[in-house]
Order: structure tokens, then C-alpha cells, then sequence
């Protein structure tokens, strides 16, 4: 008797702190509470699922209530022996419970059709466009009207709509900052869109919302609300290169290179050309099979100005010496399933010599963690760096050390194809794009069309200019004869 006694308080326990741990989820100042709304969106959505949950609670109370004075008013009762009266129909109760629910379930699904159209697009003719490419397990960011590229950290104005265009390099995802917008689904070859609008500053917490293997959990990221004008400084600060390395970082930036970091990672910034050089010459050494895949593809996230940055390995930590230190010294223990890893030279390569010191460790942090920059970044001409001519961009950019052209002095690389004539050429490359769609695609998806006879080793060079800079670049590699 005592042990069912002890077994039945045990069980009333823990279902007491299991409600209790259920309605901890749904308190408003939960990081991810979505009770909480700081936008339309979300508001939208909250205000929705008020109505179908009232309207839900209301069908409970009417059918229990209904459903438990039945049992009591017919209950069997000692002395009652007589047999109930038996009801084999009522034509009015049958056509009221099958009305009434019929009306509600319109009632939600005009609601919810009203919803899914006023939440289909923004409500301004110009939002501001966000691409976000999802991988396994962190979040590509792109800006591009700014030319920018992130990862892990959204940055947007308060008070703007915010369009996001949502893809997938690998498996299915989703997108869900539960404060701002409700979970959009992200599934490879198919381009989904959602947006949002953050009233109020602040940072929002935001992660993958379908399972994606095996550090789906740890799949995060954060969007950072701020004014226009902290806006447009970061910005300013993004678009700008990161001041050159000197002493410990210039130090760092070599072991970034000669550990094979740079096979995966992008970094856009005054040592560009070094940076890509580096890349071929990674490439060149036999050291690309520690890339799964393709070579040209994006393992990684983009590292200029990681120091910007409020956290690291993929939304999941501070973004400090400490935590950088850890993550380098030990990314599995950290973020078990990651492909760094798993991938990266530095930590799994048979020669010892390839792989990471605790010294090698301390000038990648000064490398990647260096004094706060100031100033407005400018070209080493102090002018625009969309100022930049054909010739320039493709110096700057590293094209020469794979490829030829004759007509601009520096560019007799022979690992690539030559670009001598390759306006003549462009059009008959796939039959289904211009020679400025296919010049174009090059550039910023080398690995899309790979020419006869040539590996597949060229970079994207998306981040290495700007919108402007493309352009011109392609018109003129277009008429070259």
C-alpha cells in the first residue's frame, strides 16, 4: 500500500513540473518565447493563434462539459436496475454539431487565408534585401545592395522591412526568429522568401527550426536591431577593408594560409591577392582533398571583419579570445558534428606538421581578433574602391595568377583558361545563357560550367567586388576580341 502510495505522489509530481516546465516555454521574457511579439509579423501571427487557441479551448469546455454530464446523469446507480431510455437520433442536436464546427473552421481558415496574403509580401515597395544561404550547420549572410557578406549575425535598421531571400546548400532547414517572424522551411534547388520588421532595438535570437543532423541544436544565429544610423556605420565599417595585419597578426595571417584555412574561409581585405594566392597554391599542393566536394564550394563562413562580430561557430558562443581559443584548439568538443573538424586540414591531416600549435593558436586570435579599426576604409589611393577599373579588378582580385590576357600586363597565369578573345567565345559555352549571363556565372559560380580540360579550383569572387565593379567587369571581359 505504501509503495502505490509513494508511486502515485511520484506521479502527480512530476506532472505538476512538467506543466510547469511547458508554460516556462511560453513566458513572453524568453529569449525565444513567441508570446513576446517585436513586429508585425510576429504580431500577426501571435494575434492568429490567440484566436484558433480561444476558439480551441471553447470546443474543449462545450464537448468535456457536455461529455462528462452525460456520465453523470446517466450514471449507473445502485437500485436502478431498469433499462435507460435508448435515443437512436435527435435531427436537430445532429445538425447543430455539424453547422456549428463547420462555421468555426471557415471562420479560422478566412482568418488564416487573410493572414497568409496581408503576411505574403512587405507592405513597402522597396524592402531591404537579405540572402541567406543555410549549411549544415551555420548561416551565410548576404547584403546585396551593400556588397556584404556575414554569417551567423543579421544586422538591420529598426522600423524597416526586411525581405529575406531563404536557400539551401545542402538539406532541408528553417528559418525562424521566433520574436520577429514565424519559421519559413529553406529546401535546396528552391528559393523561398519571408520578411520582417524589427519595432524595437535589440538583439533577437534566431535558429534552424527543422531538424538537419546532428548539430541541429547548435544551428543559431542573432539579429541586431539598431538605429539608421548604426546602420549606415556598420555598414561604412563592412564595405571597407580591415586594416593590414602587422607583428603577431601578420604572423597569423601566414598560419591562416599555410594551414590550409584559407581553403575553406573567405577573406576580402588589403592582402586579397596574397589571400588567393595562398588558396591556389593550397590547391596546387594537393591539399584540396581535405574539402568535401567541389573545391570552389563554400565550407565556411566569410572571415572579414569576423571581429566585428558578437559570436562565433555558428551562433552558439560569445564571440571572445577565450571562446575563439577553444573553438581552435578543440571544434568538435565544442560543437560536436561540425565539418571544420571533420574537414579541415589542420586538424585531421596524417602530417603532424600541417596541423594547429597552441602557438599557431595564439597568432590565429591576433590575426582574426585584432585592436578595434578606426577610421572610414579607403582604397590605397584614399578614394573609392568602386572607382576600380577592369584592369585593376582583375589584378587586385587575383585573376592573373591563373590566367592569361594579353592585354593587361601581370595576367599569364596558365592554371585557368585564357581570357584573351573570351567575348567571342562566351556565347557558345551553354546554350541556354547569353555571353554576359555566362561571364557572369563565372564569376560568382565558377563551379557551374567548368571548361574542358581545366580543374575546378576558381574561387566565387562575389564578395571581392562590388555590384558596380561587376558590371563593368563583365562588359568588358564580354568585348574582349
Amino acid at each position: 500500500m505504501a509503495s502505490r502510495l509513494f508511486s502515485r505522489h511520484w506521479v502527480v509530481l512530476l506532472a505538476l513540473l512538467s506543466i510547469a516546465l511547458f508554460f516556462t516555454g511560453c513566458y513572453p521574457s524568453h529569449p525565444q518565447s513567441v508570446f513576446d511579439p517585436k513586429g508585425p509579423v510576429s504580431d500577426n501571427q501571435l494575434t492568429l493563434f490567440y484566436v484558433i487557441f480561444w476558439a480551441a479551448v471553447a470546443v474543449f469546455i462545450v464537448v468535456i462539459g457536455v461529455f462528462g454530464l452525460t456520465l453523470f446523469k446517466f450514471r449507473a446507480r445502485s437500485g436502478h436496475s431498469d433499462r435507460p431510455v435508448q435515443v437512436h437520433g435527435n435531427r436537430t442536436l445532429e445538425i447543430a454539431w455539424t453547422v456549428a464546427p463547420a462555421l468555426l473552421l471557415a471562420a479560422i481558415a478566412v482568418m488564416t487565408i487573410r493572414s497568409i496574403f496581408e503576411l505574403n509580401e512587405p507592405p513597402s515597395d522597396h524592402p531591404m534585401q537579405i540572402d541567406v544561404m543555410a549549411h549544415q550547420w551555420w548561416w551565410e549572410i548576404g547584403y546585396p545592395e551593400f556588397n556584404i557578406t556575414t554569417a551567423n549575425e543579421i544586422v538591420v535598421p529598426v522600423n524597416t522591412d526586411v525581405s529575406f531571400k531563404l536557400d539551401s546548400n545542402d538539406v532541408i532547414h528553417s528559418f525562424w526568429v521566433p520574436k520577429l517572424a514565424g519559421k519559413q522551411d529553406i529546401i535546396p534547388n528552391k528559393t523561398n522568401n519571408t520578411w520582417f520588421r524589427a519595432d524595437e532595438a535589440g538583439v533577437y535570437q534566431g535558429q534552424c527550426a527543422e531538424f538537419c543532423g546532428i548539430a541541429h541544436a547548435l544551428m543559431r544565429f542573432h539579429v541586431k536591431a539598431v538605429s539608421q544610423e548604426e546602420f549606415d556605420r556598420w555598414v561604412t565599417s563592412q564595405q571597407g577593408p580591415p586594416a593590414t595585419r602587422t607583428g603577431n597578426g601578420a604572423l597569423g595571417q601566414q598560419v591562416f594560409l599555410t594551414k590550409g584555412c584559407i581553403v575553406c574561409h573567405s577573406i576580402s581585405g588589403p592582402d586579397t591577392d596574397d589571400l588567393r594566392q595562398g588558396r591556389t597554391e593550397a590547391f596546387m599542393a594537393g591539399k584540396a582533398e581535405w574539402t568535401e566536394g567541389e573545391p570552389n564550394q563554400t565550407h565556411g563562413p566569410n572571415l572579414t571583419h569576423f571581429a566585428s562580430r558578437s559570436n562565433l561557430a555558428g551562433g552558439i558562443l560569445e564571440n571572445t579570445e577565450e571562446n575563439l581559443r577553444s573553438w581552435l584548439t578543440d571544434p568538435e568538443k565544442m560543437k560536436p558534428g561540425n565539418r571544420m573538424s571533420r574537414l579541415g586540414m589542420a586538424f585531421n591531416h596524417p602530417d603532424a606538421s600541417n596541423k594547429l600549435t597552441a602557438e599557431d593558436i595564439d597568432l590565429l586570435v591576433e590575426y582574426l581578433l585584432p585592436p578595434p579599426e578606426l577610421g572610414a576604409p579607403e582604397d590605397q589611393d584614399g578614394g573609392s574602391i568602386a572607382k576600380r577599373s577592369p584592369e585593376v579588378i582583375l589584378n587586385e582580385v587575383g585573376c592573373g595568377s591563373c590566367h592569361t590576357l594579353d592585354e593587361v600586363d601581370g595576367m599569364n597565369g596558365t592554371i585557368g583558361p585564357e581570357l584573351t578573345g573570351l567575348g567571342a567565345r562566351a556565347g557558345t559555352r551553354e546554350s541556354a545563357l547569353t555571353a554576359e549571363e555566362y561571364i557572369r556565372e563565372s564569376i560568382e559560380m565558377p563551379g557551374a560550367y567548368v571548361v574542358d580540360g581545366f580543374s575546378n579550383l576558381m574561387p566565387s569572387l562575389r564578395d571581392s567586388m562590388t555590384n558596380d565593379e561587376l558590371d563593368v567587369l563583365v562588359e568588358y571581359l564580354r568585348n574582349l576580341e
